[in-house]
């Protein structure tokens, strides 16, 4: 589990500031699970129009992820199914490949390290020791 948090921290620094899935729309929660498929793309109504509205990039990165994988996107978060589109292949296969509860896990590990990242230096007028 430790090498798929560090995939994953590895990944989220290396995002480019943009993101694949802006939308002119707002977005419902995600749609539930067990909810059947409206089309033959697999995806929902609600989920075909969230796709429809993301950039070509978005589509082409959506477009390149196996069945498990799209299946498992549509149950995350927005803000994990932007992550989850940018890891690399080999990356999100190893997180596919670790039971539920131990991505989860991983999910929240890799959030609250994100976190930690994005938290601006502390200002305690100390100057770091040159020793």
């Amino acid at each position: 589990m430790r090498n798929i948090v560090k995939t994953l921290m590895v990944a989220a620094i290396a995002l480019p500031g943009a993101s694949v899935l802006a939308q002119d729309v707002d977005t419902a929660p995600d749609a539930p699970a067990a909810e059947a498929p409206a089309n033959a793309s697999g995806m929902t109504a609600e989920q075909k129009a969230a796709y429809d509205a993301w950039t070509p990039q978005g589509r082409a990165a959506y477009d390149s992820l196996g069945a498990e994988e799209q299946t498992y996107f549509w149950t995350l978060a927005d803000n994990r199914k932007e992550a989850f589109l940018r890891l690399a292949p080999d990356s999100r296969s190893a997180l596919m490949s670790v039971p539920e509860s131990q991505r989860e896990a991983a999910w929240q590990q890799f959030e609250s390290r994100a976190e930690a990242l994005d938290a601006p230096p502390s200002d305690s007028g100390e100057t770091p020791d040159a020793n």
